[in-house]
């Protein structure tokens, strides 16, 4: 996960960053107390697992635990505020996108220019993503979504159930990436191809690697 973080990380330069010296490290990443619009923000949020086991437990599938932390120092060394936390309990995606959109609308009021602040997440992260968007309503604000829009069975049919419902609403400037051969996630088409007065990337990985190497992605995203 530490290896993909530096993969997103230079690949955030589709969001027409020019970075800066690394920012201070704030505990888990809250939101910064002063805001300064000249700085470039990214909130990043983390899939399904830890919600329920947290960072340390390994997965029983991959092996490997959730690196979190080491995710966020990753962007932090980009030079990147990052604003993010490990979510505890099965947090319902429109509340927790809520959140997060509050805490993009509060960067706006305080004078950081849109394209300035960047969403992210991967698999149910990445899902609330889009959900941020459609909430915010913003074509300048930068989403990233990784392994979020689900293509197999439940996860499939809860993207597409969302994508019917907020596609319409969609804005911003998207980059979508997942791996070719995952079971569970895909394209976001079904709901990217609905927005308006937006940007649309999307990079397939082929890792070579089999199903899933890095980008677990986990259902539950109701």
């Amino acid at each position: 996960m530490f290896g993909l973080a530096r993969v997103i990380a230079s690949i955030l330069f589709f969001a027409g960053f020019t970075f800066a010296g690394a920012s201070p490290g704030m505990a888990q990443g809250r939101m910064p107390d002063t805001i300064d619009p000249a700085k470039h923000y990214l909130f990043y949020m983390h899939g399904g697992w830890p919600e329920e086991h947290g960072q340390s437990r390994p997965h029983p599938r991959y092996g490997k635990r959730y690196e979190y932390d080491e995710i966020l120092t990753a962007f932090r060394a980009k030079g990147l505020v990052v604003i993010g936390e490990v979510r505890e309990g099965r947090v319902r995606p429109p509340d927790y996108a809520e959140s997060v959109a509050d805490g993009v609308k509060r960067l706006l009021a305080a004078g950081v220019p849109p394209g300035n602040i960047t969403v992210g997440g991967h698999s149910k992260g990445g899902m609330m993503t889009l959900i941020v968007s459609s909430q915010l309503k913003n074509p300048k604000i930068n989403f990233v979504n990784l392994a979020g829009c689900g293509a197999g069975d439940r996860f499939g049919r809860q993207f597409q159930r969302i994508a019917r419902r907020i596609g319409p609403d969609l804005r911003g400037r998207f980059l979508s990436m997942f791996e070719s051969n995952d079971e569970i996630s895909g394209s976001c088409d079904a709901a990217i191809n609905q927005a308006k007065e937006s940007v649309f990337l999307e990079l397939v990985l082929k890792t070579g690697e089999g199903t899933r190497p890095v980008l677990f992605a986990e259902p539950g995203v109701d």
